[in-house]
């Protein structure tokens, strides 16, 4: 099958949208599928692990991933390609592939949704999508699904974020007598770091004086300086930020770690903390957002309805060995259902979904 992925970012840009564009495109090209990514994100290589990656950098101030001229340039690509499907990715501000869904126009399109919308992005994303075009709507958790269909009035399949559980699977635990609390996040303000901080802080004020914990935070961002700052001001010195740390590593942070915090609320599905869980962490995330794909509350992890109730959640973690112990076994015995076998298939049904409304 010949398929080309449409998204604003791409790596070496690393967030969510960024891992998994690349991961789907790599589990298809090894599959033996055609595939090719055009993205608006300089730099990198042109072949990437089997994958074409063509790149319309319109050298824009700070990188921006966008071109003006972004529907020709990526029309005349899929003309050349001729594509059996294009596979548009889309997040909180995707202004690339929403020219890439005009773009797609006579090929067989699926627009995956890979963001949490809240009622601006409804209103403002809902419009969008609403105009009279044919594709496949697509998003990556139940939850999201459910924001974007009550936006659009149009049906939401779930095509599900995924990895391959076996490289955060494969070190063992290392034994250590604290409690050693873990997150990995983007230092901005969708994903609330600088609100753990004081998540932390209170999560540490409801243990008894004597309790043996640290945290430690890896990721960067515009607002780590800020998330310093907090520390110093507050006084705690048992949380480190270590800053980015490569996810290649993370699994070796994983294998002397107990808990991983979640902090963000709006969170469509939660990569990170999938890894975190397929290595075996408790998990402490929010209700109602992407995590309930893979997490139940109370069997294999701890799922809060406020910040308040987080601090509480990781409190508790920390001085009931029992429960801690009862979390991380049921994720070391039991690993994640969202293998790229199981996402490939969800994918493929799209993708089919996509050529049967082309055809008709």
């Amino acid at each position: 099958m010949r398929i080309v992925h449409i998204s604003d970012c791409y790596m070496p840009r690393l967030g969510g949208i960024e891992v998994q564009v690349r991961a789907i495109a790599m589990a298809q090209a090894a599959r033996g599928d055609d595939v090719t990514v055009i993205t608006a994100t300089p730099g990198g290589p042109s072949e990437d692990a089997g994958v074409q990656v063509i790149r319309l950098d319109a050298h824009l101030p700070f990188e921006t991933p966008v071109h003006p001229r972004g529907v020709p340039l990526m029309r005349a690509e899929l003309e050349r390609i001729r594509p059996d499907v294009v596979h548009v990715h889309a997040g909180v501000v995707s202004p690339f592939a929403w020219m890439g869904i005009i773009a797609a126009s006579a090929w067989p399109t699926v627009v995956t949704v890979h963001s949490m919308w809240g009622p601006a992005q409804q209103r403002a994303f809902g419009l969008v999508l609403r105009t009279p075009r044919s594709f496949v709507l697509t998003s990556v958790s139940a939850v999201a699904a459910q924001a974007v269909q009550q936006a659009t009035n149009m049906p939401v399949l779930v095509t599900p974020n995924a990895l391959d559980a076996e490289p955060w699977r494969a070190l063992p635990h290392t034994p250590h007598d604290d409690v050693h609390i873990v997150a990995a996040l983007r230092f901005a303000p969708r994903k609330r770091a600088v609100q753990l901080m004081g998540i932390l802080r209170d999560a540490r004020a409801q243990m008894p004086a004597d309790a043996q914990v640290r945290a430690t935070i890896a990721g960067d961002g515009p607002l780590l300086a800020k998330a310093r700052r907090v520390l110093i001001d507050a006084g705690v010195d048992w949380v480190r930020l270590v800053g980015r740390i490569p996810r290649t590593e993370l699994p070796a942070l994983y294998a002397g770690a107990d808990v991983f915090v979640q902090p963000t609320t709006a969170e469509s599905f939660g990569l990170a903390a999938l890894e975190a869980r397929a290595a075996g962490l408790a998990i402490v995330g929010r209700s109602g957002s992407g995590l309930s794909e893979f997490i139940t509350d109370g069997l294999n992890g701890l799922l809060v309805a406020d910040d308040a109730a987080m601090a509480s959640a990781i409190a508790r973690l920390a001085a009931d060995r029992v429960l801690l112990h009862r979390l991380q076994e049921a994720n070391r015995l039991v690993p994640p259902m969202h293998s790229w076998t199981y996402a490939l298939a969800m994918v493929d049904t799209a993708y089919a979904a996509a050529r049967a409304q082309r055809d008709a």
